[in-house]
């Protein structure tokens, strides 16, 4: 059983995150998109689809934050590894991207990749859509990815997918990717 999500941290993350020279789009993403999403769990623990996870959706997955088993993270050793993650994805996306972007829309856009993966990014529609010079479409493309792993037809929350799959939707992401929609489409600043 997952350990209950702590509140956002008591210190001023926005200030802290500036203050150590990371980018508007990193402390956006950071401070009002990932670490709201994801929460605060200073110990360890199995995600939805069963991946250790530790801070704010902290994996093993860019070997920037490794999860180690039975460490008690700090608020800041959590904080840094978000942010370091966030700006290592921003090196990597931002060479994909064609089209002229707001520090909001790229905010949308790291908190996206942190959660899917900067090929998943890649491979996406979001992309596809904002290199062909259409941003509308590429923000409310976002929409389409709210299923995590695959599920069996009767299951809760199993969705046939367009593809024919049936796959597990999640409201946390449905949450998520709307409020990313809407960083994207210039809805909330």
């Amino acid at each position: 059983m997952p350990l209950p999500k702590i509140k956002m941290p008591k210190m001023d993350m926005k200030k802290y995150l500036l203050g150590l020279g990371f980018s508007a789009a990193v402390v956006i993403s950071a401070t009002q998109l990932t670490a709201p999403s994801e929460g605060l769990v200073l110990t360890p623990y199995l995600d939805a689809i069963d991946v250790k996870t530790a801070c704010y959706g902290t994996t093993n997955k860019n070997n920037i934050g490794v999860v180690i088993k039975d460490k008690v993270y700090t608020e800041q050793e959590c904080t840094i590894m978000l942010a370091t993650e966030l700006e290592e994805i921003e090196k990597q996306i931002t060479p994909m991207i064609k089209a002229p972007i707001n520090d909001y829309q790229k905010a949308a856009f790291l908190d996206f990749s942190y959660n899917v993966g900067v090929g998943a990014f890649q491979k996406s529609s979001v992309l596809g859509f904002l290199n062909a010079g259409n941003t509308k479409a590429s923000c409310e493309s976002l929409m389409k990815y709210v299923f995590a792993g695959d599920c069996k037809e009767g299951q809760k929350n199993c969705v046939l997918t367009a593809s024919g799959k049936w796959k597990l939707k999640l409201n946390g992401l449905v949450e998520r990717r709307n409020l990313e929609m809407k960083y994207c489409l210039g809805e909330i600043k």
